[in-house]
């Protein structure tokens, strides 16, 4: 017996329980999931909750004594026995188990979906994971999105849809239905290629009207019921409670052979009575079967629901017409909602439609839903819903989604299709109701990670304002959202259309704002074309204008002095910035101003405040909701920040898994980066080149997309490959290299601002690893080669988070070097070593170096083991035994 609290338990929370019955640890859980360990802690946290157990040791018992469950997601429980395709689901049971992807094809009202839902239920246990998800309401573009609801998989920052459903999906053994997917072919073909090619080990079952046609496909053909065994009649008289006659079987032959045609005659025999219905069989049959389908098949059932339709009375056929503007199996609430009738009435029409077969009853612990196939939804819409019914919908969307944030403001809402749908349909001018429902639904959207979607809505409210500066605003949020999915150009250009917007309303003030939020973004997020600024108008210019339009509002005050700091640079306009972002009383806004503090401090070299400045940001996001749009980016943005922040001063253990707290719906897509430079860091050499190569076939996977911020764990990883492999590992090493300029797209290190300081420091920080490795004195050649690195590690850097590391390793190899610049260039560390940890540990070493028999060297070993260091401190154990006497000291 399956325990119910299961029934509540996420598919993250699945993975977490898999490793609490393994006797994983919280740490172990997380690197293997590459989580922090304090995303792995709450959902222990939730765990307990839901099952009861009272500490973690009880969970391991409770999770040790259950049969294997899988994580079952959208499976459907139908209320009428499964007859007549006993054979069928022995075939398609078969294919399932020898092959990655199944597509039963078959004419619309053959009985697909039906033979799919069963066959996933009876082999739900031999899975991990069991998911189904109805394409049926789904517009092009949104089949990847509308799985990863499914799988409760959020967005991640600069990762398409499908790219981060193969990861989630990871080794799991999982089998997906796909249901309904005629209309969306290429985008399931797509998403199918992807999700195989993250060697994710997934089934893929779809259901289609014809082929997917794609690789190793085996479609299945799904043919109406044969004649000959009898099934039909069988099916016909479970559902009519008749006895199998003569007269019967004449009636079924009039059907064949579709099991939907079965049921809906079925339906109106128990009213019509066998005669009735040959009759009325006989009379609509012939006349409405050469319209709609090519297929003769499809035009039987086609006729079939078309003549179950014409018998309905008005209310039920309103009814019916009205639930079709809905995808999302209703429950009664939402059907009085969108019908206007009484509880009663519509119970009772929901009931009568039911008994018709047009209606499908799907039961579960909590409530009642009713669903309806396609075919008979193409029959009974009409076309496209009245007006009164898309205002109907429109007001329950609006009371459904404002009632979803008060009351379950982060779970997944399996009506976010029809919410979507209803609030994009609205008429496209101005209306309070209409902007008030799409920014409700956005923020729905948000919180469930559906960061696309809401992004979409944001930009349909800016045509449904009533005010122009709430329409600049919305574009504003829409930049925002665009931002905290890294989606660079769209933000660049959601801020240009706010600004043309607040230009042709002539509201000035408003414009100022855009422009000089353009401004911030021209820097915080460097467009990947070439251009002089904004639109391509230089950036002087933009913010020369923005100035001369700004209001004197406070908040006018702090947008402008955000884009005045970031233009313009140093600690003082900064500063500024963040005072004028207090006084607007809004901590986003003063987190927005912290990221210009902590980029200011950086480039001058105080690099303790900008871990305090990133750190105090990360603080005020903590108290703060992140379901906003700009509270997002800046929560998004924070945790890069304070994981940059701690790896620069030096404290790797504090970067690494950091996630600050619930950013969000959605990863930040630096977590592997940053497992990759701090592990490396940590000594941790073979999980760093481990996580570097998932972290590198993930870029692969993503299409290779320009990601110069992810060069840098590259360099890490080509450190990790050479520390870690000894005088063999120069292959590693090399292919590291040539992947890590690819990544920053350049021929040289020395070419990439973002790559320069750390490729130094990498470089030179081998060179020192091999002198001590070959123990042999330093020739000419050598000698030359130190030259060469000195000068790298000395140079003047664009970016400047590792010019400390990078001059630290360049001092460090000329003392080992013996170079007559070492002593200059140590004491040359005093004032970084103030600055970073990692720094302070390299310059006591140096000191050791310089003085064999001075405390430098158990200094140097204490400072490493406190930051964590456990290579480095392993090396300096080894200098101060004299293990490399001769070639560490000259």
């Amino acid at each position: 017996m399956t325990p119910e609290w299961l029934a509540s338990v996420t598919a993250r929370e699945a993975e977490v329980l898999a490793g609490i019955r393994a006797h994983q640890t919280n740490q172990q859980v997380a690197e293997q999931l590459f989580v922090s360990v304090r995303t792995v802690e709450s959902h222990v946290t939730s765990l307990l909750r839901k099952s009861g157990a009272a500490d973690r040791r009880e969970l391991a018992r409770l999770a040790d004594n259950l049969d294997h469950t899988p994580t079952v997601l959208g499976l459907q429980r139908f209320a009428t026995t499964f007859l007549g395709r006993d054979d069928a689901l022995d075939d398609l049971a078969a294919r399932l188990e020898r092959g990655r992807i199944v597509t039963v094809v078959g004419p619309g009202g053959v009985g697909k979906t039906r033979l799919a839902h069963e066959a996933l239920a009876r082999l739900a246990r031999s899975w991990d994971l069991v998911a189904a998800v109805d394409l049926l309401p789904i517009r092009s573009g949104g089949v990847a999105t509308a799985v990863a609801g499914t799988l409760e998989v959020p967005e991640e920052a600069g990762v398409a849809a499908r790219v981060a459903l193969g990861r989630a999906l990871g080794e799991r053994r999982a089998v997906l239905l796909l249901d309904n997917c005629e209309h969306l072919a290429a985008e399931v073909a797509d998403l199918v290629a992807a999700v195989h090619a993250s060697r994710a080990r997934t089934t893929v079952l779809a259901t289609s009207r014809e082929p997917l046609r794609i690789p190793a496909e085996d479609v299945m053909g799904l043919p109406p019921l044969a004649a000959e065994t009898g099934a039909a009649l069988i099916l016909f008289c479970d559902r009519s409670g008749l006895d199998p006659a003569p007269e019967v079987s004449d009636v079924v032959d009039l059907l064949e052979g579709v099991p939907l045609s079965i049921e809906l005659a079925a339906a109106r025999a128990r009213t019509l009575g066998i005669e009735g219905l040959r009759a009325g069989l006989h009379g609509r049959l012939p006349a409405l079967s050469g319209g709609r389908d090519p297929d003769r098949r499809h035009r039987s059932a086609a006729a079939t629901v078309a003549w179950s339709l014409a018998l309905l009375d008005h209310d039920q056929r309103d009814l019916l017409r009205t639930l079709t503007a809905l995808h999302h199996p209703v429950d009664l609430d939402t059907a009085v909602a969108v019908h206007g009738t009484s509880p009663e009435d519509t119970t009772l029409l929901l009931s009568e439609l039911t008994a018709k077969s047009l209606l499908q009853m799907h039961g579960s612990a909590s409530r009642t839903r009713w669903s309806m196939l396609d075919l008979v939804r193409r029959f009974a819409s009409e076309g496209q819903p009245s007006t009164a019914i898309r205002e109907r919908v429109a007001a329950w969307a609006t009371a459904r989604s404002r009632w979803l944030l008060d009351h379950h403001p982060s779970d997944p809402a399996p009506e976010l299709p029809d919410l979507l749908h209803a609030a994009l349909d609205t008429p496209a001018y101005p209306d309070p109701v209409a902007h008030g429902l799409l920014r409700d639904v956005s923020e729905l959207a948000l919180r469930t990670g559906r960061l696309t979607d809401a992004m979409e809505c944001l930009v349909a409210a800016a045509d449904r304002a009533s005010e122009p500066r709430h329409g600049v605003g919305d574009l504003l949020d829409a930049a925002a959202v665009a931002a905290a999915r890294a989606s660079t150009d769209a933000t660049h250009r959601l801020l240009l259309q706010a600004s043309d917007r607040a230009k042709t309303a002539g509201d000035l003030i408003s414009r100022s704002r855009a422009l000089a939020a353009a401004v911030v973004a021209w820097y915080r997020y460097p467009p990947e074309s070439a251009q002089p600024g904004p639109g391509g108008v230089p950036v002087d210019d933009v913010l020369a204008l923005a100035r001369a339009e700004a209001g004197a509002e406070p908040e006018d005050e702090a947008a402008l002095s955000a884009a005045i700091a970031w233009h313009d640079g140093g600690r003082a306009a900064a500063e500024r910035a963040v005072a004028a972002a207090e006084q607007t009383r809004d901590p986003i806004q003063v987190a927005a101003a912290l990221d210009a503090l902590t980029t200011a401090c950086i480039a001058e070299q105080a690099l303790r405040a900008a871990r305090e400045t990133a750190t105090r940001r990360v603080e005020l996001l903590r108290a703060y909701p992140h379901a906003t749009p700009r509270a997002l980016e800046e929560a998004v943005d924070a945790v890069h920040a304070a994981a940059s922040t701690a790896l620069i001063i030096g404290r790797p253990l504090q970067a690494r898994g950091l996630d600050a707290d619930g950013t969000g719906p959605i990863g930040d897509g630096q977590e592997l980066p940053r497992e990759v430079r701090a592990l490396t860091l940590l000594g941790c050499l073979d999980e760093a080149t481990a996580a570097a190569e998932t972290m590198w076939r993930r870029w692969l996977a993503d299409g290779c997309p320009p990601r110069t911020w992810m060069s840098t764990a590259g360099a890490f990883a080509v450190l990790a490959a050479g520390l870690g492999a000894g005088p063999a590992g120069d292959h590693d090493v090399s292919v590291w290299r040539e992947r890590t300029l690819r990544m920053a797209g350049v021929e040289v290190a020395d070419r990439s601002p973002t790559l320069a300081a750390v490729s130094a420091y990498v470089d030179a920080r081998l060179a020192l690893h091999r002198l001590a490795l070959h123990r042999r004195a330093l020739d000419g050649g050598v000698l030359t080669n130190v030259e060469y690195l000195l000068g790298r590690t000395q140079g003047d850097f664009v970016d400047r988070q590792y010019e400390g590391f990078a001059r630290a390793a360049g001092a460090e190899l000329a003392v080992a070097a013996g170079h007559p610049e070492a002593l200059a260039l140590v004491d040359s560390l005093d004032a970084p070593a103030e600055e970073s940890d990692w720094v302070n540990a390299v310059r006591a070493r140096c000191l050791a170096r310089l003085e064999p028999a001075s405390t430098h060297g158990s200094r140097a070993l204490t400072l490493w083991r406190e930051v964590g260091a456990a290579f480095e401190a392993d090396t300096t154990a080894r200098l101060i035994e004299g293990a490399e006497e001769g070639v560490w000291s000259r």
